[in-house]
């Protein structure tokens, strides 16, 4: 890499180890106001900047101790302040205390911050799925746990915490691939995937250095984490490969240090990735042979007790937890094959109902990752073309374990469905923060709220405010009210009263399998007192 930043440079500058440019020729690329030799007695650390200045000291040195240094992407900043990428290789010359480096100009410009973790995923699947680099030796993605940093930022002072952390990306950085694949997950967790001829040993020598250097070694412990990409992958599609790998590194960023304190330090994110790559391996199979059951449970006026519309779930043979299935699936990629396979379920039984006369209102949950997704919707649509005259009775529920990223995009993609006669029900609204912004921001003509909160009006855990705020929230926007897992008179009562317009729990009717059998609801008590509170039809809220 070193060799083709050189054949292919737009500029060759030699520089002292500390950056002082003593030569310079070719192109100034925007650096300087005039020909390259303008360059010479600045200094390659001023020239870069802010956030990559400790990163460019670290490659330098690397250099200058003529350790293996690919190259690397680095941003460098001219006297218009405007900053360019450029790739940068070097070597040290032969007995001197000169490095010889090359600058080739990238056209587009690179991107940190948030997409540092994309880059290190993406840059870990494409080890996995085309191997790596030459001379890389092994796959190369490490996962770090330094155990005690996490202690020390949060006991402070922060002052005093910056620099060893400012050291350590820097360092980190410069023996990742270009220096581009590296991420700071937080918490004393650090993963990159090393530079070819960058050795496992060298990085945690290197890390070991910068501690010592501030002093704070002593009681500090490391540990390597290093997933194996090479693993046994011939179960799984490429694609698949590439979700279980996402899926792993996030499982990662999301346990504490003390997770890893009892595992062994290559088997314990080995371990994160087996189990990955053996759940994926079962869900596409079940996905494959559409193991899965639909069971329906009734939706029920209040008013009078009669069956609204039924919401059909699912039911998978040996997963115990289907709402942890769920959030792996979500997690993984795989829900939106999953969502699919439902669909097409669903609107092939309206169409068998529809055969024998009875026309069901049915509800399917799909996740907010499908329907964050173009290339779903596009699926999603293709699915039910053969089913399109039964829209207007399948309904769409909007799960949301999975966050909504664009919420104006998302609120586009409900009213497009609207329009197409999908009628749209906001599920487990109150279960979370975020729920609240769904419910103020998304167009829906349901909204479903979620057990817990009931669960907590009885325990007195939650004020009733929280209910009442939710119920006219809903009925502002024109929405329906949905209240689920009702199981007593008592608590029907309470909900009528304060405006909810449907229930729906086990006093209406276990999930069963046979549609018909739920369309009939077990008998519920009416109030010839309590009536709906009347508002206005469902109409489109603003989509921010």
């Amino acid at each position: 890499m070193v060799g083709f930043a050189f054949a292919l440079a737009h500029m060759l500058v030699e520089a002292k180890i500390d950056g002082e440019i003593t030569y310079a020729t070719g192109t100034s690329c925007g650096l300087v106001n005039g020909p390259a030799d303008m360059l010479v007695g600045k200094n390659l650390l001023d020239l870069a900047a802010q956030e990559d200045r400790a990163f460019l000291t670290e490659v330098l040195k690397r250099i200058g101790n003529r350790q293996s240094t690919p190259a690397v992407r680095v941003t460098l900043r001219g006297p218009t302040e405007q900053d360019r990428s450029f790739m940068l290789g070097g070597i040290r010359l032969e007995d001197e205390e000169i490095l010889s480096i090359g600058l080739v100009a990238m056209t587009r410009q690179a991107k940190r911050g948030d997409g540092a973790a994309d880059r290190l995923i993406q840059t870990a699947i494409e080890h996995a799925t085309q191997g790596p680099d030459s001379g890389g030796g092994d796959d190369g993605l490490m996962m770090f746990v330094i155990d005690g940093i996490a202690d020390m930022i949060r006991k402070g002072p922060i002052e005093a915490v910056l620099p060893v952390l400012e050291k350590l990306r820097a360092y980190l950085r410069a023996v990742s691939v270009e220096g581009d694949a590296f991420k700071d997950i937080g918490s004393g967790k650090f993963g990159l995937i090393r530079a070819a001829g960058v050795s496992r040993e060298e990085v945690q020598a290197g890390i070991k250095r910068i501690l010592d250097e501030f002093n704070i070694y002593s009681g500090i412990k490391i540990y390597d984490l290093s997933f194996d990409l090479s693993m046994e992958k011939d179960s799984l599609s490429e694609e698949d490969v590439a979700r279980a790998i996402s899926y792993s590194i996030k499982r990662f960023s999301e346990d504490t240090p003390e997770s890893f304190d009892i595992r062994s330090l290559r088997d314990g994110a080995n371990a994160i990735l087996r189990d990955t790559a053996r759940r994926m391996t079962t869900a596409r199979q079940m996905l494959r042979q559409h193991n899965i059951d639909i069971v329906y449970q009734p939706i029920v006026r209040l008013d009078d007790g009669k069956v609204h519309h039924l919401e059909a779930l699912s039911r998978i043979s040996g997963v115990e937890s289907i709402g942890a299935w769920m959030r792996f699936a979500e997690e993984s990629g795989l829900i939106r094959d999953f969502d699919l396979m439902v669909t097409a379920k669903i609107a092939k039984s309206l169409e068998d109902h529809a055969k024998a006369g009875w026309m069901p209102r049915i509800a399917i949950n799909l996740s907010a990752s499908s329907l964050q997704s173009s290339l779903f919707l596009s699926h999603f649509e293709a699915a039910l073309e053969p089913y399109s005259a039964f829209r207007k009775q399948l309904l769409i529920e909007v799960t949301e374990t999975v966050a909504i990223t664009d919420f104006p995009k998302m609120a586009e993609t409900l009213m497009t469905l609207r329009r197409k006669g999908h009628a749209i029900c906001l599920d487990d609204v109150g279960a979370g923060a975020t729920s609240f912004e769904t419910l103020q921001s998304l167009p829906a003509d349901f909204t479903k709220i979620d057990g817990s909160v009931l669960r907590g009006l009885a325990s007195g855990k939650v004020h009733a405010a929280t209910m009442h705020t939710i119920i006219k929230m809903a009925q502002n926007k024109g929405s329906e009210v949905i209240v689920e897992h009702l199981e007593t008179q008592s608590q029907i009562r309470t909900v009528r009263e304060m405006g909810a317009h449907f229930g729906q729990g086990y006093i209406f009717g276990r999930p069963v399998s046979d549609a018909s059998a739920a369309s009939i609801p077990q008998s519920v008590q009416a109030d010839p007192h309590w009536s709906p509170i009347a508002h206005d039809k469902p109409v489109a809220v603003r989509s921010a």
